[in-house]
């Protein structure tokens, strides 16, 4: 099991908890085109995309895996279903994508999912924290995720 630590401090060494409210529980990820259809890629002789490297924000309230639209076309993918999805701002269709998300710096294989949502995350996608994807419960269930507002800390273990 691969673990991911982080704990935000301040100058004097204190639990810093309103920089993890502003910021959220973020990991690194590659986001990249299925195997499967890599397979395809390469059997067409078309170039592999390179995959995309970002934050994923850690979002209980996303029942499932939201890439950004932006990182999904970069990657050349179409998707192959829509849904509707309720938001705060009411109800959207979305289009539904096969990808393999990885998580940087961990011997975690990647991991096919059959099915995430396209989103519109263009308002997260600015340096340093550049956010291309919502982890949700669909990956969640697989992991173990501790939130610690008073620390200043949350743990990410897949």
């Amino acid at each position: 099991m691969s673990v991911y630590n982080r704990r935000f401090l301040d100058g004097a060494k204190n639990p810093f908890p309103q920089h993890l409210q502003q910021v959220g529980p973020r990991i690194p990820v590659q986001i990249s085109i299925p195997a499967t259809l890599a397979a395809q890629f390469a059997a067409a002789e078309k170039p592999i995309p390179k995959p995309i490297q970002g934050y994923a924000l850690i979002d209980t309230g996303a029942s499932v895996l939201c890439v950004d639209e932006g990182v999904l076309n970069e990657l050349g993918l179409s998707p192959f279903s829509t849904a509707s999805v309720s938001t705060p701002n009411g109800d959207v269709v979305q289009g539904i994508y096969p990808v393999s998300l990885s998580f940087s710096g961990t011997a975690v294989a990647p991991i096919p999912l059959a099915r995430c949502l396209g989103a519109n995350l263009k308002s997260q996608r600015k340096p340093p924290l550049e956010t291309i994807a919502l982890i949700g419960r669909d990956t969640l269930i697989n992991c173990v995720f501790i939130y610690n507002g008073k620390d200043a800390s949350y743990t990410f273990a897949y």
